[in-house]
């Protein structure tokens, strides 16, 4: 059961990523709660990528 709490909460915040893509404090917020869904489920590569890729963005 709780996987797939999870597999729900990570389609759910990649969805609210594509909505307020002008609001860093919000992407913050998703991002963070992203990766915490996927370290839950043992994605720990997507889970430092969601942290890694606004960081890249800001970076440029």
């Amino acid at each position: 059961m709780m996987p797939k709490f999870f597999f729900n909460a990570i389609k759910h915040w990649e969805e609210a990523l594509n909505q307020d893509k002008n609001n860093p404090e919000f992407t913050a917020v998703v991002n963070e709660n992203l990766a915490r869904a996927y370290q839950q489920i043992g994605e720990n590569k997507a889970a430092i990528a969601s942290l890694w890729q606004p960081l890249m963005t800001i970076a440029r």
